[in-house]
């Protein structure tokens, strides 16, 4: 049996919508391939969890994912902390959607030009984060989503759809 990762995700910005396609890196895949051998989803009897937090967004517009990038290339630094929710749903066993929204208020970042986004995943055991990285991104050079000005009057919501299907 084979796992097939894949996905796209959507940003809101003002009266700017962005549809994109997910580009897993390999702190993605090692951090999906540790949740299978451990055969562990949230489980709360084992203590041992997985979660995201957002890469956050960045300014590069002209460097494409490679599957051993770790980091954003040109990451913004937040001023204001966003909030995130997570819902998960799963298909007759054979497919499991994990959606991930990441809201950022009104000026949580100064003016700038964003051109890649990313996400981050977690995994930890009782407390210690055994695996934590870069899990995917998306950007204007792949050819994404057209770069877009960040208007700190606007709040900024990036939703993360992420699937995962046994083939």
């Amino acid at each position: 049996m084979k796992v097939k990762a894949s996905g796209q995700g959507y940003i809101e910005h003002g009266n700017i919508k962005r549809e994109f396609k997910n580009h897993f890196v390999s702190g993605g895949l090692q951090l999906m391939a540790t949740l299978f051998t451990f055969n562990t989803f949230g489980s709360p009897a084992s203590h041992e969890y997985w979660f995201v937090s957002p890469a956050g967004v960045g300014t590069d517009t002209t460097t494409k994912t490679t599957f051993v990038m770790s980091t954003l290339v040109s990451p913004l630094s937040t001023l204001i902390n966003p909030s995130i929710s997570y819902q998960h749903q799963t298909f007759n066993n054979s497919a499991a959607l994990a959606q991930i929204t990441i809201a950022y208020p009104t000026s949580a970042f100064l003016s700038a030009t964003i051109g890649e986004i990313g996400i981050n995943g977690v995994y930890t055991d009782s407390g210690y984060n055994i695996g934590y990285g870069l899990m995917s991104r998306a950007s204007t050079a792949d050819g994404d989503f057209a770069a877009f000005a960040y208007n700190p009057a606007n709040m900024l919501q990036i939703t993360w759809n992420m699937i995962f299907s046994w083939v």
